[in-house]
């Protein structure tokens, strides 16, 4: 009687394979993260609690080293996404280091991994700070003085009176907030740097003067 051995058998009593060769391919579905199918839009603000990056629509970026927008920043500079998971900041200096940008997903939601840095998570907008109730129009006998979201500040003296000439020219330039108090740093270099003091007054916030209080103004 002969005896008859199919390919694999043979293979097998030969010694050229095992049986997990035999076996068919296990094909493992893990998705990738992001997903290259998935409709990524990237959000303007991106902070790990410590740093905090603007991607601005236009294609320019601020990075900075805290998570306050009205500090100076750490680096300005252009942006692109060249994939799904990759985008580039590259710097405004003269020495320009083009940095890679992993975008990625971590416990399901969407982070920026910029080198050394703790991953960066989107946020639907700048955290607040104290700076953001200083925002907006304020008169007085002192004039009237505009601060805006984007740190700068334009100021207008007030109309001259027979017993109130005009002593400041109008000007405008970068604020900031500090300890307290509204520090101008005027864009003309041969106007002095003016500090406001905040204060309360009938529960009421108002900017000190030499002349009277600044008062929040009905936009």
């Amino acid at each position: 009687m002969r005896l008859l051995l199919t390919v694999p058998a043979l293979l097998l009593l030969l010694g050229c394979v095992t049986t997990e060769d035999l076996m068919p391919p296990v094909v493992i579905h893990t998705p990738l993260e992001p997903d290259p199918t998935d409709q990524i839009e990237l959000a303007e603000w991106w902070t790990n609690g410590r740093q905090m990056i603007q991607l601005k629509e236009v294609g320019t970026y601020a990075r900075f080293n805290s998570t306050n927008r009205y500090r100076e920043p750490a680096e300005h500079g252009k942006w692109w996404q060249q994939s799904y998971a990759v985008l580039w900041l590259e710097p405004y200096r003269e020495r320009r280091e083009v940095r890679r940008v992993g975008i990625t997903k971590i416990d399901g939601k969407l982070a920026l991994t910029v080198g050394k840095l703790e991953p960066m998570h989107a946020l639907e907008g700048p955290p607040p700070v104290p700076e953001d109730g200083m925002v907006g129009r304020w008169q007085g006998r002192f004039g009237t003085l505009r601060l805006g979201a984007d740190r700068r500040y334009a100021f207008s003296p007030p109309a001259p009176l027979p017993d109130r000439p005009v002593s400041l020219a109008g000007h405008a330039g970068i604020w900031r907030l500090i300890d307290g108090t509204v520090l101008l740093q005027p864009d003309a270099p041969n106007i002095q740097p003016i500090r406001l003091r905040t204060r309360r007054d009938a529960d009421d916030l108002v900017l000190a003067t030499a002349v009277g209080p600044l008062r929040r103004a009905q936009e």
